[in-house]
């Protein structure tokens, strides 16, 4: 039977609030990280039917999510790059300390995509594998082009805050927006890790472009899943389901050797 229970990690000036998703009586021997998007919360439905459809599969596997800093139930004040790497920090301590004998991987979409990509250059890649659906991987302008509206642009550039975002406003300003643009993956070496990520982009994706997601991928040697009539969320049930899936085999696989 799947369960849900919500907790409280309390470390490093840090309280975040997360959501665990597995069979009740099941000893866990794979933990899933899943970090949502911009806007996004813990309990977004795509976490939710990833989880499900994992769990069924496998007895043992559970997902955990948690709410960005400024996100969900998080009480922060205003959006901080340095602030959202040090929440997966937080977290990857916490699941190594929980689970040290369990296989970690990870699943995040757009804005979690692109804070996962930004942990793992910076500071190393604890996961086995990472599965990334249109990973925001051109975060400042997908920030700047496709989430913003012009009067919030014309408020950060007033030296303002401004209030965006999809589920949620979230309050960000100008020093957000530069470090998004100081911190450009698309300018960074990730074929060291390539062979344990898989990302998945829709052609039809409103948010980040297409092109985006398969110029970082095909530069960086890692292994991309076009989808061709997905949007941004793969709204689509049908599509979905061939995108969780096709996560699921990925985790499946045997280690490099």
């Amino acid at each position: 039977m799947l369960t849900e229970s919500y907790f409280q990690i309390e470390q490093s000036g840090c309280s975040i609030g997360c959501k665990r998703i597995c069979n009740s009586e099941a000893v866990p021997d794979r933990v899933v990280l899943f970090a949502h998007g911009f806007g996004g919360h813990r309990d977004n439905r795509a976490a939710a039917r990833f989880a499900k459809e994992l769990c069924s599969h496998h007895e043992g596997a559970a997902v955990i999510t948690f709410d960005l800093p400024c996100h969900g139930s998080d009480k922060g004040e205003l959006l901080r790059l340095s602030d959202c790497l040090q929440y997966f920090a937080v977290m990857v301590d916490y699941l190594q300390k929980t689970y040290p004998d369990v296989q970690l991987d990870a699943c995040a979409t757009s804005f979690g995509g692109y804070l996962l990509l930004n942990y793992i250059i910076t500071s190393g890649n604890p996961f086995r594998r990472i599965a990334l659906r249109c990973p925001a991987v051109n975060m400042h302008q997908v920030l700047t082009n496709s989430i913003m509206a012009a009067e919030a642009q014309e408020q950060l550039n007033a030296g303002k805050v401004a209030e965006v975002g999809f589920d949620r406003k979230i309050p960000v300003d100008l020093t957000f927006a530069e470090s998004l643009k100081q911190a450009d993956i698309m300018t960074m070496d990730f074929t060291p890790f390539a062979g344990d990520i898989l990302i998945l982009h829709g052609r039809k994706d409103e948010v980040v472009p297409f092109t985006a997601g398969q110029t970082f991928a095909y530069q960086n040697g890692i292994r991309f899943l076009p989808a061709a009539n997905a949007d941004h969320r793969y709204s689509d049930p049908k599509i979905m389901a061939e995108a969780i899936r096709a996560m699921e085999k990925f985790f499946d696989a045997p280690d490099r050797m």
